[in-house]
């Protein structure tokens, strides 16, 4: 089954090519108030993971599913950040 992953300026959306025809807005540990652009979105297929990036709200980690995300800490300015570019170097 192939997954299909869209960074937009309303949120993180999943289509899975399962019959449903739909796109999914993806909620579980995103921010969903305030700004919830998406930068950029990466896969690392080497450790399973995805990573979307939030201005002003940091960078989020996933498994390839993409269905529980968490925050990553630390590292980022505190101050906000309006652009977060993600680059794979694997």
């Amino acid at each position: 089954q192939s997954t299909l992953f869209a960074a937009t300026n309303t949120g993180l959306y999943r289509y899975r090519e399962d019959g449903s025809d739909c796109w999914q807005l993806l909620r579980n540990g995103l921010p969903q108030t305030g700004r919830v652009i998406v930068n950029d979105l990466v896969a690392d297929p080497y450790q399973g993971a995805l990573y979307a990036a939030f201005p002003d709200q940091g960078i989020f980690k996933s498994d390839l599913n993409g269905n529980q995300w968490q925050m990553l800490a630390g590292g980022l300015p505190t101050s906000p950040v309006f652009r977060i570019a993600l680059a794979f170097g694997g």
